[in-house]
């Protein structure tokens, strides 16, 4: 599939200027098959490494990057770049960008350091022993809870986004043929 949204119904927009352009309807949404989605073996499992791309997964395990479509699909990612996990070093750089206002407040520079010191030192959240989020009262009175960090919290969240799946590549050909029949569908209907 030399490009996903070539097959996609065209639109015409309206900017605010007047003119008027058509476009791809990249409101279009495609979702899986019940059928492939209740079959137990139709995913594989897989970790996302730090230097993984959907392009590149695709290529290693379908044999073509075109299918990198079929990576997201496979897991419900719709943004790329918040959907997937982000590197290490990325990540300190968006701890930096989205608690910088928090640490001046607190007292903190907006030096790269400091930001990353204010993230390691105050606390996101607290937990009991069985991993939910309780109130500060709760986390002083019970036994065995603990304090969550906002860099803790943060990079358990960017990491619990490692654990993919790919659709088996036995049914590539399948999801393929069932999306460009939708699709061509959808072109019909406009026309």
């Amino acid at each position: 599939m030399p490009n996903l949204y070539s097959k996609y119904p065209k639109i015409d927009y309206k900017f605010a200027d007047g003119t008027t352009r058509t476009l791809t309807d990249i409101n279009v949404k495609y979702g899986l098959s019940e059928l492939v989605k209740s079959s137990t073996d139709a995913f594989y499992p897989f970790v996302y490494r730090e230097q993984d791309r959907p392009d590149i997964l695709a290529d290693k395990y379908y044999n073509s990057d075109n299918y990198y479509w079929l990576v997201l699909l496979s897991n419900g990612v719709f943004d790329v770049q918040h959907d997937f996990p982000i590197k290490t070093d990325d990540l300190n750089r968006v701890l930096v960008n989205k608690y910088k206002a928090d640490a001046l407040v607190a007292g903190y520079t907006e030096n790269l350091d400091d930001v990353l010191g204010y993230c390691f030192e105050t606390i996101h959240h607290y937990e009991d022993k069985g991993g939910f989020v309780i109130d500060f009262d709760s986390f002083l009175t019970l036994g065995q809870t603990r304090s969550v960090t906002i860099f803790d919290y943060e990079f358990k969240l960017n990491e619990s986004k490692r654990a993919i799946k790919f659709i088996e590549a036995s049914r590539a050909s399948t999801v393929q043929a069932e999306l460009d029949d939708k699709l061509r569908k959808l072109r019909a209907d406009q026309a």
